[in-house]
């Protein structure tokens, strides 16, 4: 049988007609494939590293002087500001202009001392205006004085001719009303000078306006005005100060710390506390607890507590960051020693939030403690309270710890 030579042509395959498989889909395929075999790897790094344990070295926490154990036991540590319970803006009363301002930063004022004067001008024109309309009003009292006298002798002598039958009833009458009139016109010229007296008292009250004084004793923190610009208790420009300067009573210095929720049955008024300024860390302060506000902060979950220093230094200044360390003061049932002093290496000291923490190796897993740090003598820290002597501190490790981390101390 023959074929056709034509038919046979028509059954061959276009080769170039034929799909291929795209080459994203290889390169997804490959891409798979690598991170299958990544996964594969971290699995068997987790089963073989991961259990194991991480490599530290650790010192041994030293005891230090003979005092050891004599400072009560530390109960809770917090972070606050120092501010003052008495401050000020200083600010004028009225709306004027700044003739001059006589303090700077740093100053230390008395009560009642000039700080600024505004411009007074209109004050004083207006005091001059008050004075001439009280002068005024007095001469027409005098007027109206002289008049009623005039008028009551009048009366006098109608009346003594009315009874002599030498005068009318209308005479006796007109007399009678003029003196009705003069007395009338004198009481009204009288409280027309005591508005003219309360008028000119306002002037001077205003006048006083001008003089901008000091409310309390205190030292100048913040100077936000000077002479040539105006001045208004309430903004109403763009170039308007409300304030002169910031006046703080350096007496009435507290710290203020916002300790949780959680812990605040931990503080009672009269407390004993530990602070420590950030600009000073080997400074501590004596304070106690002056009060704790009867209220909490519901989106931060704390509550308020006011420290009081026991005695005031130059060196605390408002808005200074400062650490507070609440002492039990009161005495324990069981009679057990307060934490002694203790020595660590610097460098097992570690930091977060405003507080101070170690790592402590106990069985094989490192257990963060919370500290309270002393002075520091070279490449070594005193820690107050948080230790026992004798305890390993982690001073270094291969990897971050975090508490519970396994560790290999190496012994």
């Amino acid at each position: 049988m023959s074929v056709n030579r034509e038919t046979l042509k028509s059954l061959h395959l276009d080769h170039e007609a034929v799909p291929r498989p795209a080459k994203n889909l290889r390169l997804l395929g490959y891409v798979a494939a690598i991170t299958a075999a990544l996964a594969a790897i971290a699995v068997v790094l987790w089963l073989v590293i991961g259990q194991r344990a991480v490599a530290v070295q650790t010192a041994a926490a030293t005891p230090v002087g003979s005092g050891a154990g004599s400072s009560p036991a530390l109960v809770l540590n917090a972070s606050g500001y120092v501010v003052a319970e008495q401050q000020a803006t200083v600010s004028s009363q009225v709306t004027g202009l700044i003739k001059e301002v006589l303090v700077d930063e740093g100053m230390q004022v008395q009560a009642g001392q000039v700080l600024a004067r505004l411009d007074d001008q209109a004050a004083k024109a207006q005091l001059a205006a008050a004075q001439g309309q009280l002068l005024t009003d007095t001469a027409l009292v005098r007027q109206a004085q002289a008049r009623l006298a005039a008028d009551q002798l009048s009366l006098r002598r109608q009346y003594t001719l009315y009874k002599r039958s030498l005068t009318s009833d209308a005479a006796l009458n007109d007399a009678q009303a003029a003196v009705k009139i003069d007395t009338a016109s004198l009481a009204h010229a009288d409280g027309q000078v005591q508005v003219d007296r309360d008028n000119l008292s306002l002037a001077r009250v205003e006048l006083g306006y001008t003089v901008i004084r000091a409310p309390f004793a205190g030292m100048v923190t913040e100077k936000y005005a000077h002479a040539g610009e105006m001045i208004s208790p309430a903004a109403v420009g763009g170039f308007t100060r409300t304030g002169i300067c910031m006046l703080v009573d350096m007496h009435s210095l507290e710290v203020d710390v916002d300790v949780s929720e959680a812990y605040i049955q931990r503080v009672h008024a009269g407390q004993r506390v530990d602070a420590v300024l950030d600009a000073y860390p080997d400074w501590h302060i004596p304070a106690h607890v002056l009060r704790v506000v009867p209220t909490a902060d519901r989106d931060k979950a704390t509550v308020k507590v006011r420290i009081a220093f026991d005695q005031l230094d130059n060196r605390i200044l408002p808005q200074m960051g400062v650490q507070v360390w609440f002492m039990d003061d009161n005495p324990k049932a069981a009679g057990a020693p307060a934490d002694p002093q203790v020595q660590i290496p610097l460098k097992a000291l570690l930091n977060l939030n405003g507080g101070s923490y170690v790592f402590v190796a106990e069985n094989g897993r490192a257990e963060r403690v919370a500290v309270k740090p002393g002075a520091q003598t070279g490449d070594r820290v005193v820690i107050l309270a948080g230790l026992q002597p004798g305890q390993q501190v982690i001073v270094s490790s291969a990897v971050p710890l975090s508490d519970g981390t396994a560790v290999d101390t190496g012994h």
